[in-house]
């Protein structure tokens, strides 16, 4: 069967070379999130059907700072890091409610849309992901 996924993968991506080289850069993003959106379907699958497990399980089994730290710095890209970082840090900010977005961009560097992306996600989405570990974070004096 892996196999077989992996001359799928290979026939998608000669596919997508061969796309890439007659279309237009506009058409080729489409393509792009197209093939995206089918490579993520087919680890789906994958992942369904075999003995992998998925990331949030991954996740789930580190223990300790330490570990979660070396899984991250190899799943993501220092750029990704940051951001995730850059997030938290903005969602601990607006848990203390003290700091208008202004302040906290000035203080963070972070854009006032991804600060109001977080506020939503904290307070209006029903996710909660952020609340769930705020609510398990100690408070710290300052």
């Amino acid at each position: 069967m892996r196999s077989a996924i992996k001359n799928d993968l290979r026939l998608i991506e000669a596919q997508l070379s061969q796309i890439i080289k007659i279309y237009e850069i506009n058409y080729c993003v489409i393509t792009l999130t197209q093939y995206n959106a089918a490579i993520v379907t087919h680890m789906v699958q994958i992942l369904a059907t075999s003995k992998h497990i998925s990331l949030e399980t991954a996740l789930a089994s580190l223990s300790g700072e330490s570990n979660m730290q070396r899984f991250l710095t190899d799943l993501c890209t220092p750029a990704e890091l940051r951001a995730l970082r850059e997030r938290w840090l903005v969602a601990q900010i607006l848990n203390e409610g003290k700091a208008s977005y202004r302040d906290i961009n000035a203080q963070t560097g972070v854009s006032t849309t991804t600060i109001g992306r977080v506020a939503r996600f904290l307070k209006d989405e029903p996710h909660q992901g952020y609340r769930i570990v705020l609510d398990r974070t100690p408070e710290t004096t300052d």
